[in-house]
Order: C-alpha cells, then structure tokens, then sequence
C-alpha cells in the first residue's frame, strides 16, 4: 500500500476524501438535514477518519484527523461547519448511537474501497461480494463496467449510506449494516442508470488540484482502472487523462503498464468510456487506428526534431499532447 510522508499529510488526506466524497454526495439529491442527521456526519467522519491512516500511515495523530476533518467538513458543508461542530459535541457525550453506527460504517467503507483485507475479511464484505457474483448478469449490461470488487462497493454504498440517510428500510434479521436485496439492481435500465448517474455526478464536480493530481499519478496503476476508489471511477474524465499524463510523465509506470495507460487515456479521449467497456474498445479496430495515427505523428516528428528521436513514443506523447476528453 501506498503510504505518503508526513510532511503534508494533512493536504493529501483532505484531497483524497474530498476526491472520493465529493463524487458519493453528488450521486443523489440528500436530503435538506442531511447535516442534521447523526448518521450522516457520522459516516463522513469514518471516512475522513479512514483516509487520514490511509495517507498518514503510522503517522497519524489526533491533531492530523481533526484538522483533515475540519477542512473537509468546511469544504463539503460552506459555512456550517460551528454549528456542525455543536453537534458534535452533543452526539459524542453521551455518545450518540447512530452517530457511532455512521462512524463505524463510513471507515469500513472507505477501508474496502481501498481494497483492506481486514475489510475484506469481514461477513458484510463477504456478502457483499456474494450479491454481486449473485447479480452479475445485470451489472454485465451497465453501460460502464466495473470489477467484482466495484459491483460489491456499489452494493455497500446504497445499504451503508443511502438507505440510511433517505431512512430507507433495512434487513432486520442481518443487522444495521448488512446486505439486503435492492430493487435498483432488479432491472438492468435502472442498473444502467444509476452508473450513468454517479459519472454524470462526478462531471459536475470542480476540477482535481495540483495536488489531487499529483497525489493520483502517485497511486496509479493501469490494472486497477476499474477499482471502486480509482483515478477513473473518483474522478473528472480531463482530471483522469491528466493524471495519466502525469504518470507517464514521472517515468513511474513500466513499460508495459505506460503503453496501457496511454490506451486507456484514448479510451477516455476518444469517448469510448461513454459506449464501450475498456476490454472491448481494447480489442476494436478503433483502439488500434487512434494509437496508429499518433505513433505515425510521433515518426513524422522524430525526423524533424533530433531531440525527439531520443524520445520514447510514451514520453513523447506525456510531453507533448494537450488532448481534452468530450464533454459527456
């Protein structure tokens, strides 16, 4: 696991929860109190609670965890964050129960969306997974597909969140953060709609900092594109092509995976994220024509520039290209 250095962790834990919660909150109209609510804050703070050890590692403090989550909480609830801060005083003494539940539920969700075996350990992560073989042949027709890991998440993510904030019932025999059956998966349209949803969601968002940026290139690899908490599914389609670029550009990546980023940075600029799963636009002839046409541009720009020719095709496309995704 990737574990960053102390020295501005407190910046890099704020823009990783951001860059996952900002996506999680947009998906659905919440609710006018949803800041009321104990559950909800609750949730927010595990999951900023879970991101500050994700980037801290051992160095993870009181003062780093109350920091990160007074700038996230300032920056999702503008000018709420006194009264929010009230509340919590109320809700942690005595300690108020389902501000607890939401607590709880929001570190082990951000821990699973970042692959934790412990998480993946547990009996709800097991039966998550379970729902989503179990449903597999209507995630199979989603227009944007994902691993069995982002199919489990997707599940999680309506039980541990939704379905609490909108007061929606739950399973009472399973307990309150257990797996039920959701009818939003019964039908491959909805299914398909909701997918559609989170991107168009994500779109809406500001675009990534520098940082954010940065902080992505770091963690990427092209063989976790289709991860629940990936560059792809977190973030702006521009902000992930920029990430990308940023990769190649650092030499980070092997050689291997620097030639499957650039295709999935075509994936995305070509539009073929918006039709096509990655493993078969991969395999069309389109994937093939768009990377003949660049590497014919990159030839015919060696035999002018002798500083090119030294270039890999790779670093020439990070050095050079300025190619923005359609808007969807």
């Amino acid at each position: 696991m990737w574990f960053l250095p102390a020295f501005g962790a407190k910046a890099r834990a704020r823009d990783m929860a951001l860059a996952e919660l900002r996506p999680l909150l947009a998906m659905e109209r919440l609710p006018a109190n949803f800041w009321d609510q104990p559950y909800a804050v609750g949730f927010i703070m595990g999951y900023v609670d879970a991101a500050a050890n994700l980037v801290a590692g051992d160095k993870t403090s009181v003062d780093l965890v109350t920091d990160v989550t007074t700038r996230v909480v300032d920056a999702l609830a503008p000018g709420e964050i006194e009264m929010i801060a009230k509340r919590l005083v109320r809700w942690s003494k005595p300690l108020e129960p389902q501000f607890a539940e939401g607590r709880r539920n929001g570190n082990f969700f951000a821990m699973f969306m970042h692959g934790d075996r412990k998480a993946d350990a547990t009996e709800l992560a097991i039966e998550a997974f379970k729902q989503a073989r179990a449903r597999a042949p209507v995630f199979d027709q989603m227009k944007h597909q994902t691993n069995e890991r982002g199919r489990a998440a997707m599940i999680l993510c309506d039980v541990l969140f939704f379905d609490k904030i909108f007061k929606r019932g739950a399973d009472p025999v399973s307990g309150d953060i257990a797996v039920q059956e959701r009818s939003r998966y019964g039908e491959i349209d909805t299914a398909v709609e909701y997918t559609a949803r989170h991107r168009q969601a994500i779109e809406q968002t500001s675009r990534a900092s520098v940082a954010e940026i940065q902080m992505k290139a770091a963690q990427f690899s092209p063989k976790e594109l289709l991860g629940p908490a990936s560059a792809y599914n977190t973030m702006r389609r521009d902000d992930f092509c920029d990430v990308i670029l940023t990769a190649l550009r650092e030499g980070s990546l092997s050689e291997e995976d620097a030639t499957l980023a650039v295709y999935m940075r075509e994936w995305v600029l070509s539009g073929g994220d918006l039709r096509t799963p990655f493993p078969e636009w991969l395999a069309s002839g389109e994937a093939l024509d768009r990377l003949g046409v660049l590497q014919n541009e990159w030839i015919r720009a060696a035999f002018k520039d002798a500083a090119i020719k030294r270039m890999s095709f790779n670093q020439w496309l990070a050095a050079t290209d300025s190619r923005r995704p359609p808007n969807l």
